[in-house]
């Protein structure tokens, strides 16, 4: 009865306590960030993804400074353009600032990421901004002579295109 009594002590001792359970992971912890650091506007959109779209690969034209990366391009018949800004060290509070000046915000989600629309959904030329990590943010404004009301269309498909590069 003592070795009994004995081996239940050592065994007792030799347990670990009870390690607590992980909490639960959230449901949705929303898209990882997406860091554009480094990264030429240019760069983010494939010869594919523009073709896709009606742009024209070829006329590229980067025109970046030192506040942000940026790229222009045309389709082949110039009625439709994009224009690309990648900025860093720009919070999305501060184009929601900027924005409500000129009135009342259009903010979305593009791909589960805060986003806001400048313009009508139908006009000629649309702006969307996309945050894709803190301080990091993708614009689009994409313009069209057709007047079919697709140029917030094109900005988002663009904008879309701009994660699948970076994922």
């Amino acid at each position: 009865m003592l070795v009994g009594l004995a081996l239940v002590g050592i065994l007792q001792g030799c347990s670990s306590p009870a390690v607590p359970p992980e909490p639960p992971a959230p449901e949705n912890p929303g898209p990882h960030p997406l860091d554009v650091r480094g990264r030429r506007a240019c760069s983010l959109l494939t010869r594919v993804q523009l073709t896709a779209v009606g742009i024209d690969p070829l006329t590229a034209r980067d025109t970046s400074n030192d506040l942000a990366t940026d790229c222009h391009w045309t389709s082949t018949d110039s009625r439709r353009s994009l224009y690309l800004v990648v900025s860093v060290n720009s919070p999305m509070e501060r184009v929601y600032a900027a924005l409500e000046v000129n009135g009342p915000l259009q903010t979305f989600e593009l791909g589960g990421r805060r986003a806001v629309r400048e313009g009508a959904p139908r006009a000629s030329t649309c702006t969307i901004y996309l945050e894709l990590a803190q301080n990091q943010i993708a614009s689009v404004e994409a313009a069209t002579l057709l007047q079919d009301g697709t140029s917030c269309d094109l900005s988002e498909k663009a904008l879309d295109a701009v994660v699948d590069s970076l994922s």
